[in-house]
């Protein structure tokens, strides 16, 4: 399929055109001069010299498709074949050829039946047939001899051509693979089968004669106990795990005996636990698995331990002739799951009581939580109130939002430095509303760090000071206005503490305004004062 075709000599073109000519009926050539003639000869050398060059681009890249399609034919995954109306080979792939263990040239026009195994040249005709006789796909399955006489499985997917001679396309898969496993399945439920569990005296010989390998190897390889009881509840077999599990040596301390008698006699309350009301044994009557992970099995020492075990019946000729019980120790899951109870206990009470908490400080505290580039992701209704702005119109947004441009750039630079390295900060913000007014916040802000001591979020705790503020700002026009009269000033409380003297009054009573604050009017009634303060003092 990879030749390419012989390209004729440029000889042989002229004298085929010259011969075309010569047959020609002859034209009516117009009248023009040599040179216009020159010229269209020229221009007409010139077209057939481009589209020469098309017609070679053309040509290679047909030749380079051709040559794409031979190597994806050629080197499939699977044979390719064509077969004519009589079955003989008339083309095949060399994964074909492969898989038959033959050479390709000696394949051709090869009788596909003489390769197939004798047993199934009757299938094969058959589908050959209904591949002619249908238009659709046919498949079919069977034994194909190679080469060398060795066989495989084989797949073929057929196809009737009737556009291509009545030939017919074979796909061919090598499904030898697949066969073994099948097999190899078969083979493993056939062993599955061999493990019903016979009666007492048959389980003790096979056991002992270890007729069946694989089943006892099974067995002693798996971690949950496992043992059968007959239709009596005596113990027919036992593996290694059960015996360890059970605290028991050898297999022939429990062989024979009643296993409810023996491990399963007492509830965990303590109470006996009758052989008849066994829950272990119903499968033995209702012919039904049975579940149960609420009992206790005993040791041999008279310990025993929490135990979750299944009771499947065996039949033999659909007759139940006993039952197969598997069991695990599940004393460490109970633990586990009882600490796992009281983890989610403990972690609903803090959750609740984080509710709680955070309940309270939206009750009291303006919140709001922010990223880690300063985007707003959460606030609470307060924040809402304060700043007028709706919880949607805030979310996304930064906190310059609510800048009010009372403070230097440097105040926040000094914020974002403290909290970015994951302190604590604590400051009074002035902010403006929605509607532009002035509010003031004593803030926390608290950074959450993750394990790589980073902040990864960081919450706001304010409190409206904004009344504060504004009576702070009185006194302070208050005490400007004290602090500059000219007359003596001071005011005590009720039990006659000093709380204030101006300067004015320090002078006058030879004190200083730091040792008057805080002191009891007595003592300054025990000092000798200048005539003057006495007079003031006897006004007061």
């Amino acid at each position: 399929m990879s030749k390419k075709p012989n390209k004729p000599a440029p000889e042989l073109l002229r004298a085929a055109a010259e011969a075309k000519l010569a047959s020609a009926p002859p034209t009516e050539i117009p009248t023009r001069t040599t040179e216009e003639l020159l010229h269209e000869l020229n221009v007409h050398q010139i077209e057939l010299e481009m589209q020469n060059d098309e017609l070679r681009r053309a040509q290679l890249i047909m030749e380079e498709s051709r040559d794409r399609y031979v190597d994806l034919y050629d080197f499939a995954p699977v044979g390719y074949l064509t077969l004519d109306r009589a079955a003989l080979i008339s083309d095949i792939n060399l994964t074909g050829a492969t898989l038959l263990g033959m050479d390709r040239n000696k394949l051709i026009r090869y009788r596909f039946a003489s390769l197939v195994a004798s047993e199934y040249k009757d299938r094969w005709h058959q589908h050959f047939m209904r591949a002619l006789q249908h238009g659709g796909p046919q498949s079919c399955e069977l034994e194909l001899r190679r080469g060398d006489g060795s066989s495989f499985s084989a797949q073929l997917d057929s196809q009737h051509l009737v556009n291509e001679g009545n030939a017919v396309r074979v796909v061919l898969i090598d499904i030898s693979a697949r066969k073994q496993a099948e097999k190899v399945e078969k083979l493993w439920q056939y062993s599955m089968r061999l493990t019903d569990i016979a009666e007492r005296e048959l389980a003790k010989e096979k056991l002992r004669q270890n007729t069946d390998v694989r089943l006892k190897q099974l067995l002693d390889a798996v971690v949950e106990g496992i043992y059968g009881v007959d239709m009596r509840g005596n113990c027919t077999f036992i593996n290694p795990s059960a015996l360890h599990l059970l605290g028991y040596q050898q297999e022939a301390e429990l062989l024979g005996k009643h296993m409810h008698e023996l491990i399963h006699h007492t509830r965990v309350d303590g109470s006996h636990y009758p052989a008849a009301e066994c829950r272990l044994y119903h499968c033995l009557q209702s012919h039904e698995d049975i579940h149960v992970d609420d009992e206790l099995f005993w040791r041999k020492d008279g310990s025993s331990f929490c135990v979750d075990y299944w009771s499947r019946p065996v039949r033999r000729e659909s007759e139940v002739i006993g039952a197969v019980i598997t069991f695990f120790d599940i004393t460490e899951r109970n633990l586990a799951t009882k600490k796992l109870l009281e983890s989610e206990e403990l972690t609903k009470s803090a959750v609740e009581e984080l509710h709680y908490q955070k309940y309270a400080l939206d009750q009291h505290a303006i919140v709001a939580t922010t990223d880690v580039h300063g985007t707003i992701t959460y606030v609470n209704d307060k924040f809402c109130t304060i700043s007028q702005y709706t919880r949607e119109e805030l979310l996304g947004q930064n906190h310059r939002l609510i800048n009010s441009g009372t403070h230097p750039k440097e105040f926040f630079r000094g914020m974002y430095r403290r909290i970015c390295a994951g302190k604590v900060w604590h400051g009074d913000c002035c902010n403006h509303a929605k509607d532009g007014s002035l509010y003031w916040v004593a803030t926390t802000i608290v950074p959450y760090l993750g394990s790589d001591g980073k902040p990864f979020q960081y919450i706001a705790i304010c409190t409206d000071i904004t009344a504060k503020k504004k009576i702070e700002a009185i006194l302070l026009r208050y005490r400007q206005v004290v602090e500059t009269t000219m007359d003596g000033f001071w005011m005590m409380d009720k039990q006659g503490n000093l709380m204030f003297a101006n300067q004015t009054f320090a002078n006058m009573s030879g004190y200083t305004v730091a040792e008057l604050t805080g002191m009891h009017v007595s003592q300054l009634e025990a000092k000798e004062l200048p005539e003057e303060v006495e007079a003031h003092k006897a006004k007061i």
